[in-house]
């Protein structure tokens, strides 16, 4: 049985870690000391990546190989959680068109969110309605091969590929 952090991130002096795979999905609370302070539970199996969002900046949405959707089935997706950190939403291929969402990235200064598809070989840009929990459009920002990971600042963007399965 396999257990790891998969990703964390950090709002409002709390640590988020992101936890899972084969047991322990958990997302996982503590102060900037590296106290407990509790945990949210994990809607998804196989997490993959997690930021932070929403109007208060107190949301968490995670990317899984296996993510609830609002039918309680288990695809690859992303999952919404609420301010109290209980499940809101699952977002899935129906709700976001994205095949294989990989790794997350706030865009500064808005409440968009840029999303890695490694199975569509390009990263989006996704407007995420936060209270809602609503994806309310998707854009292209930049092809490339199996993107999986991404950070973006004020004026730079880093897409990490991940290659696998390859003859």
């Amino acid at each position: 049985m396999g257990y790891s952090s998969a990703s964390f991130a950090i709002s409002s002096d709390i640590v988020y870690v992101l936890n899972g795979a084969n047991v322990g999905n958990y997302i996982l609370k503590f102060d900037q000391e590296g106290n407990y302070l509790g945990q949210y539970p994990g809607w998804y199996n196989f997490p993959v990546d997690l930021i932070m969002g929403g109007p208060a900046n107190d949301q968490v949405l995670m990317s899984a190989i296996g993510a609830r959707g609002d039918d309680d089935m288990l695809r690859f997706g992303m999952v919404l959680y609420n301010t109290s950190g209980e499940f809101f939403h699952g977002l899935q291929e129906a709700e976001t068109g994205l095949k294989r969402p990989y790794g997350l990235s706030n865009i500064p200064g808005s409440s968009q969110v840029a999303v890695c598809d490694w199975d569509n070989n390009r990263t989006v840009v996704m407007n995420v309605n936060w209270e809602e929990g609503t994806v309310m459009g998707v854009q292209d920002l930049i092809e490339l091969p199996y993107p999986f990971r991404m950070m973006m600042t004020d004026d730079k963007i880093v897409i990490l590929s991940a290659v696998c399965c390859e003859p």
